[in-house]
């Protein structure tokens, strides 16, 4: 509900990848009860300053909704714990051939806007040798007045 990443269910995404695998992590508040001076449980937010890019804080649900208690606490990394793996982990050999793929796919795309590239110019051409002919045969016929 508003919040960044898990509204009032508590949970926050992360995602975390590097070249030789691609997998997300989901992580859950260790102390899920806390509550802010209007009674509520908090929700997380994604700070979005200079100072604290990204960073997690715990807020009144009703923050930025007109009528709240003003509740803030940053969130430290240890409120949160990991629960499981999500994604999938591909091999070197997978992105490999992923890879190869994407590279045969490109090429084909490639030769074929090149041949279009192709077609259009002989049009192009056709079509300024139709016109200067045209050009030629009204001089023609109206030098000849």
């Amino acid at each position: 509900m508003g919040s960044v990443g898990g509204g009032r269910s508590g949970h926050v995404s992360q995602s975390h990848g590097s070249h030789a695998s691609s997998s997300s992590l989901r992580w859950r508040r260790k102390n899920s009860d806390e509550v802010c001076f209007c009674g509520l449980k908090t929700v997380i937010k994604k700070s979005g300053t200079r100072e604290n890019p990204d960073r997690l804080f715990h807020a009144c649900p009703r923050y930025r909704k007109g009528s709240h208690c003003n509740y803030f606490r940053w969130a430290e990394d240890d409120d949160y714990e990991g629960l499981e793996n999500l994604g999938e982990v591909k091999t070197n050999a997978q992105m490999e051939s992923d890879a190869a793929l994407l590279n045969h796919n490109i090429s084909w795309r490639m030769m074929t806007l090149e041949a279009e590239v192709k077609a259009l110019r002989m049009q192009l051409y056709f079509g300024l040798i139709f016109v200067i002919v045209v050009f030629m045969i009204m001089c023609m016929f109206f030098s000849g007045k």
